[in-house]
Formats: C-alpha cells, structure tokens, sequence
C-alpha cells in the first residue's frame, strides 16, 4: 500500500471532474473547499492533529510529490476547509487524483507557500481581513496588501469563497499600493467575484482599478454591464463584457489583454463574452495606487471577493476552468472514503518440526503504532485456520497458540498463498479490536511473508490495511 508519509495516519483520495477541466493545465490553483468530520481537530472527534489545520498537506497522483498549498480558512470544530493547491498536472481528459493528508502529530509551523501561486500572479487577495493588522493580506510573494479606506470599513462578511468584503457605495474601497509589480509591461489579466447590492445609477462604480485614464480599469458601465479598459502607448482600449448583471447574485467577472497583439477579451462566469482587437504598444502605467472597490471617487456597493492580477494573458481554458473549480467545488471534485494507516507487525512466531506439519506457536502479538513503537496488543488474524473473515480473540500479552489452541499446519504455503489471493483480489475482511473499539472493514493492500532459518523452522510476517467501511 503506497504511503507518502507515515508520519500521517490518515489520507483521502480526492478524484478531479475531467469534464469540468475545459484543457490541460500545469501548476494550476484548485479551491478545496469541503466540510468533513474526519477532516475536524482530535478535540472535536476528528482526525486533525492541529487545531489550526497545519498538518494537512497533499500530493500528486502517485503520492511522490507534496503540492504547495495555502490555508485560507480552517475550522477544526467541523472540519471545515478553505485550501487552495497547486496541481501539478491537471488533465482534460482523464480524472486527476490527487491525495490530502493529516493526522500528524506536533506540527506547529503554518505550510503555506507563496509558491501556491505562480509568479505571473501579480496580487490574489482572497479579502478576508488578518486579524492581526485589518489589512487584506496578498497571497503571493509581492506582499501587495491592502489597506482598508477607514478602520473597518469595508466590513468583512461572507463572501463566494470564505469571507469577502462588504462595500458601502459611499466612501469605501481597499488600497493596495503601488508597487512596480502591479504595473505589467504587455499583458494582463484581472478577474474578481462580485455580488452588487446597488448599481448606483451613472457613477460608473470601480471594482479594481489603477488609474482609470492611465493604466487600467474594471469598473461597471452602464448598469448592469462591465468593461476592463487599458492604455497601450496610450490610447484608450475599452472591453466590454457583454450581458445585464442583476443584483444580489454571485458573478466571475476576468478581462485580458495582450498590448502586443491588441486582443482583449472579457469573461462571465468562465465563458468569453467579448472579443476585441484593437491597438498595440506598450501599456501606459501610472504611479496611482491599486484601489478595490473605487473608480475615481465612484465607490461600489456590494460585496467583493476573490480579486486577481496577473502579468499574463490567461487562456479561455484556465479562466473557465478557474470558474468552475471556485463556482462549484463539491461537482468538481470526488472524495474518496477516508484510509488509515494500520501496520501490524507479528513477530516472534517460532514454529517446531514435527514430521511432515507444523506446530504453531505465537509469542506476544503487538500493533505498532504510526511511530513504529508497540502501542496494544491485538487480536491475531485466524488466517492458520481457514477462518478469513471475523477476527475476534481478544488482547492480552499471554503467550497464545492461534485460537488459543494448539494448531497443526499441513501446508504453511497453501495458507500464505490464500493471503496473497485475499490480498490479489481484493477481499474484505472484516477486524474487531477488543479493550478499544476500532471495528471495521479491510482490504489487504499488502503481505509480506519471510522464513527465518534456524533449528526450528521460524516464520514472521507483516499486514498492511486499507480501511474500507465501519462494521
């Protein structure tokens, strides 16, 4: 049974929708968003072992390579995640699996990285106020964090994804400074999940703006549309985004454009509304701050979540897949049940010669813990005796015979030739551990079977288990 990381008691498999995958993607950000008992702290009857979620990571398809990751939200009372993750690879043809665990103990470090976002990723701001400061913190490298207009205001409420911010349409907006980075040379994509409470009639509301006649800007115009405009060498580009807009509802809004080509493209809820071709040069930029939520003393009113740039052109293919991984997590992915790591290791098992059969004595059978240490005696699988489907003997430390019993072997590789197959076909078994409940359905993922040469014929063997249900 593949393990990445002992340390982990637990893991799930988490399997992509490749038809919510509009094409092939590397090192792209996927929304894990999920609320699971098992994924809840120890305190609260889960599996976590920090209260703070930091002992979840994840890996690849073949558990051989960890994937960055950032912690947005957790909730350890019910396990409630908010993680965004780097996919290596992301297919649009086949499911992608990926796998997260946890259950490690001691881990007292947050895990994440920077790296969760690309380098053409300029700012992501997930617009949830930190605690410690009140400013909106960027998750990428550039430390582009935004300042509120006045001490709480905008409020942070609930947003499409966590927590968002609230905007009043009066005097509220979030600046984020303006750093040489936020100013990109040729290309540019700027997406964000807005939810408006009020068009504010003729105001021409901003969403994200940096410098409205210099650099850029996405902003609402007339009611109930949007464009993004830029400056290549210093014309005025305008991209519409096409379609009315009520309020009160969630809407993925992202605009493109490539001064080099003089493409420009406007996205709604993943599907490209508008194409243009226009101008080329080089984009204007300006030394006017980033500001969310105000164009130009025009304040938006409503609720804003999720705000993105990027110093690329992100394809038709990465902004719908982005839009459905964030719209609908729960139908963009499948989890599977939860798996625990189980190491049994019966050792000592001395077997005396008589003629042609084996007499089998067990000395002191013992569960190893996730640290390798003896934690409990266990019952002892009845595998000698044809009985492969209850285990039930009870625990102690007594020397024992199997079934407590003296029991005589014909055929020691008949017997370990019926594990395999157990093993090979995938049977279930079912193990009921006595003085701690731990009752449930297994799978044996692996056996290993050695011969110890000696006086006496001796043996030793090893079990792994794949939880499947609960008896």
């Amino acid at each position: 049974m593949t393990w990445a990381d002992t340390d982990y008691g637990y893991k799930k498999k988490i399997t992509i929708d490749h038809t919510k995958v509009a094409g092939d993607e590397v090192n792209f950000p996927i929304l894990i968003s999920v609320t699971n008992a098992d994924l809840a702290d120890t305190d609260n009857d889960g599996h976590v072992e920090s209260s703070d979620g930091y002992d979840i990571v994840f890996y690849n398809d073949k558990e051989d390579t960890l994937l960055k990751h950032e912690i947005e939200s957790y909730t350890n009372t019910d396990g409630t995640l908010v993680f965004w993750v780097k996919v290596d690879s992301l297919s649009s043809t086949v499911d992608t699996d990926i796998y997260i665990y946890y259950g490690k103990a001691g881990v007292v470090v947050n895990p994440s990285s920077t790296d969760t976002w690309d380098n053409q990723h300029v700012i992501v701001q997930h617009m949830a106020d930190n605690p410690d400061t009140m400013h909106i913190t960027d998750s990428t490298s550039n430390g582009n964090d935004g300042t509120k207009s006045n001490w709480n205001e905008p409020d942070e409420t609930d947003g499409k994804i966590a927590k968002g911010q609230d905007f009043d349409g009066i005097n509220d907006h979030v600046n984020c400074g303006n750093d040489g980075t936020l100013s990109p040379d040729n290309e540019i994509t700027i997406s964000v999940w807005v939810n408006v409470t009020n068009f504010i009639a003729l105001e021409y509301p901003g969403l994200v703006e940096k410098d409205h006649t210099e650099e850029y800007d996405l902003f609402f115009y007339p009611i109930g549309t949007w464009r993004l405009i830029c400056f290549p060498g210093g014309v005025r580009v305008d991209i519409v985004g096409i379609g009315s807009l009520s309020t009160g509802q969630w809407y993925h809004l992202t605009g493109t454009y490539n001064a080099t080509t003089g493409k420009g493209y406007t996205y709604t809820n993943g599907v490209q509304s508008k194409v243009y071709i226009g101008d080329v040069g080089i984009l204007q930029t300006s030394i006017d701050d980033l500001l969310i939520g105000e164009r130009d003393g025009h304040f938006f009113n409503g609720l804003i979540d999720e705000v993105r740039v990027s110093n690329t052109v992100r394809s038709a293919n990465w902004i719908s897949t982005m839009y459905e991984s964030e719209n609908a997590p729960d139908t963009f992915m499948n989890w599977d049940v939860e798996e625990v790591f189980i190491e049994t290791s019966i050792y000592e098992n001395s077997f005396t010669l008589q003629s042609d059969t084996y007499t089998v004595y067990i000395t002191n059978p013992e569960w190893r813990g996730l640290d390798g240490q003896i934690t409990k005696d266990i019952a002892l699988f009845d595998f000698w005796n044809g009985n492969f489907s209850t285990v039930d003997k009870g625990i102690d430390s007594r020397d024992r015979h199997l079934q407590g019993v003296e029991s005589v072997i014909n055929d020691i590789n008949e017997k370990v030739e019926r594990i395999w197959s157990m093993q090979n076909n995938k049977e279930e078994v079912t193990i009921t551990r006595l003085g701690e409940t731990i009752n449930g359905i297994y799978i044996i993922e692996s056996f290993d079977f050695k011969t110890i040469k000696g006086t006496n014929a001796a043996y030793s063997w090893s079990i792994n288990l794949k939880f499947v249900r609960d008896v």
